[in-house]
């Protein structure tokens, strides 16, 4: 891993990145509010919570960043169909849809239920019209730390 990758791990682990919540606990700013949203600036609030950010899109970015990777990664994968709630992936004749969530450490297993419980009638309704189809649950957080997936 490239050293600057992972000071930022270790930081961001230890919650020690130069956020406006840190930097006023730090007596170095006077203000810990958002830029973009006037809440306080915590590592979660810069990672998940911001409504702006979602808004300028920056979230879906990182999402598609890490969908790309995964192309790049696994040649074999076919991205066939992709939609701002999941990717259709084809890989040896089987059709998946790959519904990957990027979310805070502390919210993997509640987003990933989320996931199970929206998903829930697609699932059903694309079982019964495909032999080789298969759902996969995808959580990761915003740092790569992977959760239990499920199909």
């Amino acid at each position: 891993m490239p050293k600057i990758n992972f000071n930022f791990s270790i930081k961001y682990l230890n919650n020690t990145l130069a956020t406006k919540k840190n930097l006023c606990k730090w007596s170095i700013s006077q203000s810990s509010a958002c830029s973009f949203c006037l809440q306080s600036e915590s590592l979660q609030n810069v990672v998940t919570s911001c409504k702006l950010y979602l808004e300028y899109g920056r979230y879906t970015w990182r999402h598609n960043s890490v969908l790309l990777f995964l192309a790049k990664t696994f040649p074999h994968f076919q991205i066939a169909y992709y939609m701002p709630l999941y990717s259709a992936i084809i890989c040896r004749s089987i059709f998946y849809i790959v519904e990957l969530n990027v979310g805070f450490e502390s919210n993997i297993q509640i987003n990933s239920d989320h996931k199970a419980s929206k998903y829930s009638s697609i699932i059903k309704d694309l079982k019964h019209a495909y032999s080789d189809f298969k759902f996969v649950n995808l959580p990761m957080s915003s740092i790569g730390i992977m959760g239990n997936s499920f199909e």
